[in-house]
């Protein structure tokens, strides 16, 4: 759900005819072709800032006159997303409603990204599956965007793979649909352990050389 106390329209893009056709798909697979055909300071700089990314496969999502919603920041000052707080109903064995991070304190924390991905060359591959879920469970935790969180999420991933000598990410992996059900939503609202959760879902989709 999407929060805000200044009239903004709200943003669903799942509603909008384009999200279920098949060019939507082929959005997603070609920005994926061509992030994993890019060098690795290209990845890099990817996963570090997917503002770009998101703008690209949102921008024909956003409603009219909010071309902003698409590759923007929530937390962004002078835009309709500088006080805008996302919330999603909690799974599983927690209760009550998920409020993620902080509109005012997006930048600051999607910061903690850049530490995780420069130890990832010195890593095994199951340390390098862990530093990628390390990666997935903040973004996810943050919420950066109003909406289509989980798509940049898993392109993430995907390139994080790429990137890991060690790894090799199953064709089962997918970003739209996502490739899981109600069964990562419940990892990110366990009591405890949430990382080792989210983890071992991650895990799933993986070998490790």
């Amino acid at each position: 759900m999407n929060k805000n106390t200044h009239n903004y329209p709200e943003w669903h893009p799942e509603d909008h005819e384009y999200y279920k056709s098949e060019e939507f798909i082929k959005k997603c697979d070609d920005i994926c072709e061509s992030l994993l055909k890019s060098s690795v300071s290209e990845k890099t700089d990817f996963i570090l800032d997917t503002r770009n990314v998101h703008r690209e496969l949102y921008s024909s999502l956003c409603p009219e006159a909010y071309p902003e919603y698409a590759g923007t920041y929530r937390g962004t000052t002078n835009t309709s997303l500088a006080e805008r707080e996302v919330r999603a109903t909690q799974l599983g064995d927690a209760c009550g409603p998920t409020q993620f991070l902080d509109a005012k304190l997006v930048e600051q924390h999607i910061t903690q990204i850049g530490p995780i991905l420069d130890k990832l060359k010195s890593h095994t591959g199951e340390d390098q599956l862990f530093a990628l879920s390390q990666i997935f469970y903040i973004f996810g935790l943050i919420h950066p965007y109003l909406d289509g969180n989980g798509h940049v999420q898993r392109i993430m991933f995907l390139v994080g793979c790429s990137l890991c000598s060690k790894l090799s990410l199953r064709n089962t992996w997918t970003i739209h649909p996502r490739p899981y059900d109600i069964e990562m939503a419940e990892a990110f609202n366990k009591k405890d352990n949430r990382l080792n959760h989210v983890s071992n879902i991650l895990r799933n989709y993986v070998d490790i050389k």
